[in-house]
């Protein structure tokens, strides 16, 4: 319960640093930002398993070459990942691959404009 209340007090004290404008969108980035971080870290966790799994089943070496007790194994992969080269082929139509994320964007654009507008009562 304590942590709870601590945890709120700082998240209040956080958004009236914010200006008044975008109050509403710190509060809601400070409201999921922990469970973002959670899933990014249960994913590494079951990386790390999944790969010490297949180590032993194949018996080979794991993750544990890279850093004590392979922890730094999710990390090499997220670099990977980051850096890793997009694959596009040569013989193809110019516009569809760049804007297929497009419709994403669009949809969430407004989904969260939809939720940052003020709501008002029709009288």
């Amino acid at each position: 319960m304590w942590f709870e209340e601590l945890l709120i007090s700082i998240k209040s004290s956080l958004v009236l640093l914010a200006p008044e404008m975008i109050r509403p969108v710190v509060s809601a980035l400070l409201s999921s930002m922990p469970i973002l971080m959670s899933f990014g870290g249960l994913f590494a966790m079951v990386t790390l398993l999944e790969r010490k799994m297949l180590g032993r089943i194949q018996n080979r070496l794991g993750p544990n070459r890279v850093g004590p007790f392979g922890l730094f194994q999710p990390v090499a992969d997220g670099i990977k990942m980051l850096t890793k080269e997009d694959i596009v082929p040569q013989c193809r139509p110019p516009d569809p691959f760049p804007c297929a994320p497009d419709p994403a964007r669009i949809c969430h654009a407004g989904a969260v404009g939809d939720s940052l507008r003020p709501k008002t009562r029709c009288s």
